[in-house]
This record gives C-alpha cells, structure tokens and sequence, in this order.
C-alpha cells in the first residue's frame, strides 16, 4: 500500500501539473498520475472512486508542505478531504499546520466513507424513498445538513459549493 508509494515523485509530478495549469489557466491536474489502485488503502480508494463519480476535482495523496499531505485536496480552490487514521492529538496538530496554510479541510473517518449515502439516508430520515426521488431543495438540504457525517454528501457538498 501506502508504503510503497514514492512521496517525492508525487509531490515533483504534481508541482509539474500545477505549474502547468497556471500557465495554460487551465485549472484541473491529471489525477491519473499514478495507478492509484495499487497504492492507495482499500478506505481512500474507496472514496477516490466516490469522488471521481460524483466529478469533483480532488487529487488523492495531495502535498501541503514538505512535511504533509492531505489525503485528498485541490490546490487551487485549497480545500482538501482527510481521513482520520490513528492518533486523533496527532491528527489535530497536523490540521492546524495545513489550515495555517491557508486550506480548508473536512475530516472523515473511515465509519463515514462505508456507508454510501442513500444508506445513511435512511438512517436518518422517516421517507420512504430514495435520496435521488427527492426534489432539489429537499436533497440539497439534506447533503449540507450531513456533508460533515458522510462521505457522499461531504463530496455533493463540496461539488455544489466549490465547483458549481
């Protein structure tokens, strides 16, 4: 997994990409640069796909600084996704670095990636339909009332507010 992927040619090959979007004012990097399958734990692949479905532009294993990466984030709008592993203390002084940086980042744990967001869904709510039968302003009301306890709806969230 995770262990085997070389950090230093993820951060060079993305600055390479950004650089180039700069340049060209195209906003959007590859995230193809490498088979992400073969690397990323089962959890982050999982919501690799979700995100790549849902069309939103985050790149897996995103460098911060030399000392961080977020496991998901857009350097342009500098908003990320992270899955909490381990120690929360360490999570939270790792937070507060990439915040002074200037990113936005939205926590998930591994429980909120599992369930997909029509089962979470009905979880919460006494309808008997599904999320999509709903009309717009009911489903956009439910999405950013739990963007923060489910993984699809954290993407939805984040595909209406930062790349609508």
């Amino acid at each position: 997994m995770i262990d085997k992927l070389n950090l230093d040619f993820i951060k060079e090959t993305y600055l390479k990409e950004y650089e180039i979007a700069i340049e060209t004012e195209k906003y959007i990097l590859d995230p193809y640069i490498i088979d992400w399958k073969e690397y990323l734990p089962e959890i982050d692949f999982k919501l690799y796909e979700d995100i790549r479905r849902i069309g939103v532009h985050l790149y897996p294993k995103y460098p911060v600084s030399n000392n961080y990466f977020l496991s998901f984030g857009n350097p342009f709008l500098r908003i990320g996704i992270d899955i909490v592993k381990g120690d929360i203390s360490l999570y939270n002084h790792r937070l507060k670095e990439i915040k002074s940086k200037g990113w936005t980042v939205f926590r998930l744990f591994s429980h909120q990636i599992n369930i997909d967001a029509q089962s979470f869904f009905e979880s919460k709510t006494d309808y008997s339909c599904l999320l999509n039968d709903l009309d717009f302003e009911e489903w956009k009301n439910f999405i950013f009332k739990n963007h923060q306890m489910n993984a699809e709806c954290l993407i939805e969230y984040l595909k209406i507010e930062y790349f609508s």
